[in-house]
């Protein structure tokens, strides 16, 4: 489920997310795992363990759990996790919506998940977040005076996706750029990133693209209709 933001502010619940009725097991899962994929890191990452809302505005409890925990309840379940992510989709000067198409051919937003790196003191900032992840992935520096980018919406479980052990939470921003489609491309092929996108996928605003040919994450549905709803208010 998708919400459109103002303002998100975040609390930082050090005591919450108690996992240790499951400790052993999920050790005992994430060593079997960790043999079958080497190269996963058992690192800290963020859950939103919960959301209030007042108004459009949004507080947001997180907790600091390990990359087990979110592994475990994705594949096993008994425990609930919801891993803090910040993601964004690009406009063109020309007009183009940009997703991405990421080494395993699903179609998703720039980004990626949180982590301490993110954290001013206690304070947790999305904003570093999407700076750092969006740099990496494409070779741009977000902050570049060609590039502006605004929070535009939240992501999170509905009532009937809340029973999910595992649903990611995400601030999703918009990324306006000085470039068009063929600057852009040109530049994204340039720049060396982390070769986690496959290719930019470019879809013309005042056109209505079926995305169903697509394997997709959930949301892109969703937030395509935003985009374009909202962009199509602009024009008029």
């Amino acid at each position: 489920m998708l919400k459109n933001v103002r303002n998100i502010s975040f609390k930082l619940d050090k005591n919450g997310c108690d996992f240790s009725l499951y400790r052993e097991k999920i050790d005992n899962y994430w060593n079997e795992f960790s043999k079958e994929h080497p190269d996963m890191f058992n690192g800290d990452v963020l859950s939103v363990s919960s959301i209030e809302e007042l108004d459009g505005d949004y507080n947001l409890t997180i907790n600091v759990i390990k990359f087990c925990d979110i592994v475990y309840a994705k594949m096993v379940g008994n425990i609930k996790t919801r891993s803090l992510f910040s993601a964004g989709y690009i406009l063109t000067k020309d007009d183009y919506i940009c997703f991405l198409i990421n080494k395993d051919n699903i179609l998703n937003l720039f980004g990626g998940m949180a982590s301490l790196e993110d954290f001013i003191d206690d304070t947790y900032d999305p904003n570093l977040c999407i700076e750092r992840e969006f740099k990496e992935e494409t070779g741009l520096d977000i902050n570049s005076e060609k590039i502006n980018y605004s929070m535009k919406y939240l992501k999170y479980p509905s009532e009937s996706e809340n029973i999910k052990s595992h649903y990611p939470v995400g601030i999703i921003y918009e990324i306006k750029v000085d470039y068009s489609k063929d600057e852009l491309d040109s530049l994204f092929n340039k720049l060396e990133h982390d070769n986690e996108i496959k290719s930019i996928l470019y879809l013309k605003q005042n056109e209505n693209v079926n995305l169903d040919k697509y394997t997709k994450k959930e949301y892109i549905d969703e937030l395509y209709g935003l985009i374009k709803k909202e962009n199509n208010n602009y024009a008029r």
